[in-house]
């Protein structure tokens, strides 16, 4: 379901692997931005405002998913952890901690 998730919202951006668009889309899996409650937030909310990756300054927003389910979101983070596993917590993301952490996003 993870893959499924991320090939509709977020491989038109990010690239097929989370590879990113030259300068103007950052690649996924740096390891800051793939902390699993600001990834979370991320994936949720968007993010607005420079930030760098990997030594590269991106300044586009992202739009956040709001219409995804919290099911959706823990199935995307447990897939873009497969793809960058050096970032990967010790355990699979759980339902119980999108629900917990999400909430505390803003």
């Amino acid at each position: 379901m993870g893959e499924l998730v991320y090939k509709k919202h977020c491989a038109n951006c990010h690239g097929e692997k989370g590879e990113g668009l030259r300068l103007l889309i950052p690649p996924l899996g740096d390891a800051r931005s793939m902390e699993l409650s600001n990834l979370l937030c991320t994936i949720r909310y968007g993010k607005r405002g420079s930030l760098v990756i990997f030594g590269e300054t991106y300044n586009r927003p992202m739009p956040g998913n709001y219409e995804l389910e919290n099911d959706e979101i823990t199935a995307l983070a447990n897939y873009l952890y497969t793809l960058f596993p050096a970032t990967s917590p010790s355990n699979p993301v759980t339902l119980a901690e999108v629900n917990a952490l999400i909430q505390q996003c803003k």
